[in-house]
């Protein structure tokens, strides 16, 4: 449930608002193909590597253990994580009115893990899913007022979910002995195609407009899954069918000030799409594994400013609001 926005350098500094028609340099692909077609002529190159730092906390207030003799487990715990978000663009711009492009950044990921004993671990333990996106775009002027732009993605997507299969209990004397979890393991990649569209309007000298819609990506990943106590382990081949979300973005740029730049932006993203997963053994058409997720859709807002201190130093503000696409408890 996780999208990954920071494809540009620039964009942290204003909150990636009005991403959708700032083209500056050739990170415009990874939002908007048809912003391409706002660029000067020439080549452009542009990469960037953003590090996150994200904290997860998760503090119970009712607990109960599943049986009398298991432990219930941690009911406050908290996941640190720390990663490096790598992307990389380049743009032809024609003296045509035509640009072509090609973007490499990933597009989806998440990753963490709890205390072995923390009381949700049946649940989820363990996650690691990154999804890198190649993406081809073409984007053509009507005008110099009016481009629109198209791209084909490809979409590689790992993935590996860990978690506590079952309590172990030794029955041979009384009384019954808790000695334990087994662990399951689930571990899977696959690749599937999107299309992206993009529309760039500037209808005065001082007003862009812009909107990208990506298409949703239907997925099949092949793996495991791998059960693993004291004694055994056992692993089982799994197949996943699963959909990446479609978006639709509307951003928009004003420069109401020869120095000053407003920036604005809103998406969409169709996570409901995704509300549960299971796992199959192909040759038996068994489902050895299961997870409900219930995702809602997800709603990103934006707002940010450019001030031009000299034609060499900008400066950027900019904050965000989005909301995770996890329901909580309470609905």
């Amino acid at each position: 449930g996780v999208y990954i926005d920071t494809q540009t350098a620039n964009g942290v500094g204003y909150a990636f608002a009005g991403t959708s028609v700032l083209a500056q340099d050739a990170s415009v692909i990874a939002y908007n193909p048809a912003g391409m077609g706002a660029l000067d002529q020439g080549n452009y190159l542009s990469g960037s590597a953003s590090l996150v730092l994200a904290q997860t906390e998760f503090n119970g207030t009712n607990s109960a253990s599943i049986s009398p003799i298991v432990p219930t487990g941690s009911i406050n715990d908290r996941i640190d994580r720390k990663l490096v978000v790598p992307s990389f663009q380049y743009v032809y711009k024609s003296e045509q009115p035509y640009a072509i492009g090609i973007s490499v950044s990933p597009m989806y990921g998440n990753e963490g893990e709890w205390n072995d004993q923390f009381i949700g671990r049946y649940k989820g333990l363990k996650t690691e899913v990154t999804g890198m996106n190649f993406n081809t775009s073409f984007a053509y002027a009507l005008s110099p007022q009016l481009m629109f732009g198209l791209g084909i993605n490809y979409l590689d997507f790992d993935a590996t979910l860990t978690r506590k299969a079952a309590p172990l209990v030794n029955t041979s004397t009384p009384p019954p002995i808790y000695v334990g979890d087994a662990q399951g393991e689930l571990q899977g990649d696959g690749d599937g195609w999107a299309a992206n569209v993009g529309v760039f309007w500037r209808p005065t000298q001082d007003i862009d407009l812009g909107l990208t819609y990506r298409s949703e990506t239907d997925l099949k990943l092949d793996g495991s899954l791998t059960i693993t106590t004291p004694k055994t382990k056992l692993t089982t081949p799994a197949t996943v069918d699963i959909s990446m979300p479609q978006s639709v973005s509307l951003g928009a740029a004003y420069r109401f000030k020869p120095k000053w730049t407003a920036l604005a932006e809103v998406t969409w993203y169709d996570w409901s799409v995704l509300p549960a997963f299971s796992a199959v053994n192909p040759a038996t058409n068994v489902v050895v594994y299961e997870e409900q997720l219930h995702f809602r859709d997800g709603f990103r807002s934006s707002l940010g400013a450019l001030y031009q201190i000299t034609p060499a130093t900008q400066l950027r503000f900019g904050t965000a609001y989005d909301k995770s696409v996890v329901q909580s408890s309470s609905e």
